[in-house]
């Protein structure tokens, strides 16, 4: 099979997983069930991945891909600092709370190795805190903000943004929020955000 022939049906494997254990759970996703749903022989799931959890890993990995590519994108966009913020607060809602990402989260809560757990924070916080910490740093230098430390301004913005909604997501409380939802959270979050650390010069 040619590789991009071979990584179309990987993409389309995985999205398949993502579906059957949404309909069964972690644990009733077995390897046999996502063949059947995909049309795939388990033996090709198997060379191909190894095992359930490695198929998983590698859903986690695409996913942190896709999300820090369309950060990297977001992050390079030729707009002042702050508007980036904002545009920054949208996308993480929309990555966080998708349902992709849900999905994940219960698989990792249900991955009692703590591999998939261990994945999901090395591909999220690990790698976006510290983009989110230089931003902060731009923000500061054109007088945007004045926090304690570019750290602090990052974990602020975060804790503000993301708070329970996350884990409310997860254990089946809160609804997929809508983009307009998504856009007035985001306001909310940056109003909050600038009245901790803002200057005269933030303008909200």
């Amino acid at each position: 099979m040619r590789a991009e022939k071979k990584d179309k049906r990987r993409a389309e494997i995985e999205a398949v997983a993502l579906e059957v254990m949404r309909e069964r759970g972690y644990e009733g996703a077995s390897m046999l069930n996502i063949a059947k749903a995909a049309k795939a022989s388990n033996e090709t799931l198997y060379r191909w991945y190894g095992d359930k959890q490695r198929l998983f890993l590698e859903i986690v990995k695409s996913n942190a891909a896709e999300a820090e590519e369309a950060l990297d994108k977001a992050l390079k966009a030729p707009l002042p600092p702050a508007d980036i913020l904002e545009q920054i607060g949208k996308l993480m809602l929309r990555l966080l709370l998708g349902e992709r990402a849900v999905a994940l989260n219960r698989a990792a809560a249900c991955d009692a190795s703590g591999q998939l757990g261990g994945a999901l924070a090395k591909g999220g916080r690990e790698r976006v805190f510290p983009k989110i910490v230089k931003l902060m740093g731009a923000l500061r230098e054109a007088g945007v903000i004045a926090p304690p430390s570019d750290e602090q301004a990052a974990t602020w913005f975060i804790q503000l943004l993301i708070g329970d909604l996350q884990l409310r997501r997860v254990i089946g409380t809160l609804p997929e929020p809508t983009r307009g939802q998504i856009n007035q959270h985001a306001k909310t979050t940056l109003a909050a955000f600038y009245s901790l650390c803002g200057t005269d010069q933030t303008g909200v």
